[in-house]
């Protein structure tokens, strides 16, 4: 049983993936670059057993702001997050950039980790844990836990594990996105017998073997011929799992990162999207009306116009209902 996904994330070099490995005893780098180059291209999936037969899926998220939209893909479906800061770096526009991110996409749970503590003085360690309260003030993560730890000595980890756990990083029993089966795909591969596998996160609803779905936005009609959570075959998987499909009724090439697996009629593809808009505090200027930005849906990133419907600008942090195209 799927207890949800935790994201974890923070700049580069704060020891994310060496983290997730003490926690989980998994090595989610496993790209041949992400080897090579010590640096986590794309989100990557572990496995924490809570003790109790359920268990909460870990994901790797990228530092480098290279990698950002590999970022926004792996923190769908996320909820709750560990932000990793780095002892030796403190607070750097990374780690508030992430922090922004994640307000953005409605995060409402998780923790500070500061990490490498056996690289600096105590009390630089502790001017980067108030430096790091600063920095959450007023956020989800207000009154959230901090843990203070070292990949390399092991100090502090225990406490962290044993806060996850014991429930802290748990998905609140209110949910959102209704009842409908709703997946965005991540990767798909084929499988040497020939068989088609698609991976992502359950956003909403469940899915079960012998379901019929549609592939948005090409309205493709497919069957679910097989599901595995963490490499286990399952008979269905529910909202907050980390699921791989393996489906019949479409090949490799009629599939792009950024479609959805959804249950039929559920959806209706558009080339337009009404939001609530918000422009950050930090932006430099005013927004401007009909700017083109890169819309990150799912695990889509889609090119697009942000048209604001009753003003010709928005000022730092101000709010709006425009609309994209």
């Amino acid at each position: 049983m799927s207890t949800g996904i935790l994201g974890v994330l923070g700049a580069q070099g704060c020891g994310k993936t060496t983290l997730v490995r003490a926690i989980t005893g998994e090595d989610t780098d496993r790209l041949k670059d992400e080897k090579e180059r010590c640096l986590s291209i794309e989100a990557s999936f572990a496995l924490l057993d809570m003790g109790d037969g359920s268990h909460l899926s870990i994901a790797d998220l990228p530092g480098h702001e290279k990698y950002v939209r590999h970022l926004l893909a792996g923190l769908s479906g996320v909820s709750a997050v560990l932000l990793l800061i780095a002892a030796d770096q403190g607070v750097i526009r990374q780690t508030r950039e992430h922090l922004a991110i994640c307000r953005i996409m409605g995060i409402v749970q998780g923790c500070l980790v500061i990490t490498g503590i056996d690289q600096v003085e105590p009390d630089i360690l502790a001017m980067v844990i108030e430096e790091a309260r600063d920095l959450t003030r007023g956020s989800f993560l207000q009154e959230a836990p901090v843990f203070s730890l070292s990949n390399v000595t092991g100090e502090g980890i225990a406490p962290l594990r044993s806060w996850l756990t014991k429930g802290g990083a748990a998905p609140r029993a209110e949910t959102k996105g209704g009842n409908a089966f709703r997946m965005p795909v991540d990767r798909a591969f084929t499988l040497t017998d020939g068989g088609l596998v698609e991976t992502g996160a359950v956003l909403a609803g469940r899915v079960s073997e012998g379901q019929s779905l549609l592939l948005y936005p090409k309205m493709v009609p497919v069957r679910v011929q097989g599901l595995q959570v963490h490499r286990r075959n399952v008979a269905e998987a529910v909202q907050g799992s980390r699921v791989a499909v393996n489906l019949q009724g479409v090949d490799v090439s009629m599939i792009e990162r950024g479609d959805t697996l959804a249950a039929p009629g559920c959806l209706s593809p558009s080339h337009l999207l009404d939001v609530d808009f918000t422009t950050l505090a930090s932006h430099p200027e005013p927004f401007h009306n009909r700017t083109a930005v890169r819309i990150h849906l799912g695990a889509a990133e889609l090119p697009g116009h942000i048209v604001l419907l009753e003003v010709e600008e928005l000022a730092p942090g101000a709010r709006a209902l425009p609309s994209f195209f």
